[in-house]
């Protein structure tokens, strides 16, 4: 995607970016050309990885309609944890065992700013999710709060100062976003 942006916009394009026909086929909303199919659950965390992927690339999501659930249910949630988010590097150190993670920065109107991330492999009906340590870097953050955006609850999470970083052990990364919200 930044490689087509880069050269969109050598060439002069200065308008916005839509991603558009993210769509994940369950068997419930079979097609005789997308013969392959995924159960409710991959659908909503594919679904989940879309959006947040193409928000952090400052691209519009655009995805096509299902009344199934939980896809109903992540589409609503992202809706309101992105809303006004703006992409933005942050300065953070992931340690994790997890062999592919995936990450995107947020500040949100309000000055927040929030990480998404996720292991970035094939997406399985239960995933437990990996222990892993965040540090941001610099961080003036009081403290933080996790948002979950496919079982739709959040909670503070337990963060410690080193220095002048903010650290935030055992988060469990899983298979689809969920998304750290600095205050402060």
């Amino acid at each position: 995607m930044r490689e087509i942006q880069d050269v969109a916009e050598a060439h002069g394009f200065s308008g916005e970016y839509l991603a558009e026909e993210m769509g994940w086929r369950t068997s419930e909303e079979p097609s005789p050309y997308e013969p392959w199919g995924y159960t409710a659950i991959e659908k909503a965390k594919y679904t989940a990885r879309a959006i947040v992927m193409h928000r952090g690339l400052g691209i519009w999501a655009g995805i096509g309609s299902s009344g199934i659930e939980p896809f109903v249910r992540v589409v609503r949630h992202l809706g309101i944890v992105l809303d006004g988010a703006r992409p933005e590097v942050l300065d953070v150190r992931i340690e994790t065992d997890a062999a592919d993670v995936s990450s995107y920065g947020f500040v949100l109107p309000d000055g927040d700013r929030m990480l998404a991330l996720w292991t970035n492999g094939v997406a399985l009906e239960e995933d437990p999710g990996t222990p892993s340590t965040l540090t941001f870097s610099g961080s003036s953050a009081t403290g933080a709060v996790g948002i979950d955006p496919l079982e739709g609850f959040q909670q503070e999470l337990v963060a410690g100062r080193s220095g002048s970083d903010l650290v935030i052990r055992d988060l469990l990364v899983k298979d689809y976003p969920i998304f750290v919200r600095l205050e402060g």
